[in-house]
């Protein structure tokens, strides 16, 4: 084990690791993420829940620039840095901004970027089982992606706005 550790108050460190985009590299399928958004070459998705960046290296390394919003600093540097280690062709696709995608998206104008990928971590009750995931049962939980987002969200976006979900957890409600 080398490379940057993430040290948590209350937590074992854990290394950055690639999940399961190892398989997701590997496979002969294109990655479904790529797919749903019907992603072609260098449209600029915005993975507005960076976290461990998994997703965002898939999109980049189907062809995407993705501009990775994680609001913790700590974790938005242990992601660029992780990213990077890993997979350096994909990373460099990879723009990562220390960020609140809320209010990035309130503040983005109108159709400025072509997708907008939201994959929430741990949703309510499910605190991840991973032994590498501790540090991060350790930080503050952040909101739920809300209505205001997705309607922020579908302003800022060209074509898709992919929000995805655990399958127990319910849709955000739009008024009206």
């Amino acid at each position: 084990h080398r490379g940057l550790r993430l040290h948590v108050p209350g937590a074992k460190p854990t290394y950055w690791h690639p999940g399961l985009t190892h398989r997701r590299v590997r496979s002969r399928h294109p990655d479904t993420v790529g797919l749903v958004l019907e992603l072609q070459p260098d449209e600029v998705v915005v993975d507005g829940t960076l976290g461990m960046g998994h997703d965002a290296r898939m999109l980049a390394r189907a062809g995407a620039r993705v501009i990775g919003l994680e609001v913790r600093p700590a974790v938005a540097v242990f992601t660029a840095e992780g990213l990077f280690a890993e997979d350096p062709g994909a990373s460099k696709r990879v723009h990562v901004c220390c960020a609140d995608h809320r209010r990035w998206l309130q503040a983005a104008p109108g159709g400025s970027v072509d997708h907008v990928y939201l994959d929430p971590m741990f949703p309510p009750g499910d605190e991840g089982v991973g032994t590498n995931l501790a540090p991060f049962r350790q930080l503050p939980r952040l909101p739920r992606v809300g209505a205001a987002t997705i309607a922020a969200a579908l302003r800022a976006a060209r074509r898709f706005v992919l929000l995805k979900l655990a399958p127990s957890e319910p849709a955000p409600r739009f008024p009206g």
